[in-house]
């Protein structure tokens, strides 16, 4: 439990940009697995960009001694993962 609330509180920066994501591609009609790679080179690119500007000191806040950086990007697209699912099938339904 003790890893997840620094997951958390870090992802909740993204959230509405990953669903921002999501209806975005959905309604363009890429396939889900297209969808979910691009989020996956999303976040790898948000991993280049905050290990090299500014926000490399927000990271050494939120993270904890046992949670090393790639981890938690790591999680945090597994949670995006199992966010994001749910909503872009329901999302297929409608559209």
């Amino acid at each position: 439990m003790r890893p997840l609330f620094p997951i958390l509180i870090f992802y909740k920066h993204f959230i509405f940009w990953s669903f921002g994501i999501n209806i975005f591609f959905t309604l363009i009609g890429f396939p889900l697995i297209i969808i979910l790679l691009i989020k996956l080179l999303s976040i790898l690119f948000l991993h280049h960009i905050i290990r090299e500007s500014k926000w490399s000191r927000v990271i050494a806040l939120i993270k904890s001694d046992t949670l090393s950086t790639l981890k938690l990007f790591g999680l945090v697209m597994l949670l995006d993962i199992g966010a994001s699912l749910p909503f872009l099938v329901l999302l297929r339904e409608f559209v």
